[in-house]
């Protein structure tokens, strides 16, 4: 198990995976400049470090289980799961105020998603 610069054990960063095996976070992160792809795996490695306990100005909660990191004008929606697992499940770039429900609606199709794809693999 990882640690952190803490010594308390990490969380694991995943990517949402569609049934095909295509991560929409990783494309949209490709499409980046390389300036704004550090930025956030900046912020992916303070969720990886802090977990929940990452707060604002980096993350905030959406709603009940949804989360997003907030790396300047970029969104990525994810979920924390047991085993200290933080999944992505969607990133955009934020235009508006307040985040899109479109955007939140399709963070959580997802989660769903991979919560029945999750359940099938145990039985």
């Amino acid at each position: 198990m990882v640690m952190n610069q803490s010594g308390t054990p990490s969380w694991a960063i995943e990517f949402y995976a569609d049934h095909r095996g295509l991560s929409p976070v990783i494309e949209f992160l490709q499409s980046l400049s390389v300036r704004d792809r550090a930025k956030v795996a900046r912020h992916l490695q303070l969720l990886g470090e802090f977990g929940p306990s990452l707060s604002m100005p980096h993350a905030r909660r959406i709603e009940r289980r949804l989360w997003e990191l907030r790396p300047d004008a970029y969104r990525v929606l994810y979920v924390m799961l047991a085993g200290r697992r933080c999944v992505l499940l969607h990133a955009f770039r934020k235009k508006t105020q307040a985040t899109p429900r479109r955007e939140i609606d399709l963070a959580v199709r997802r989660l769903n998603d991979l919560q029945t794809r999750e359940e099938h693999e145990e039985t």
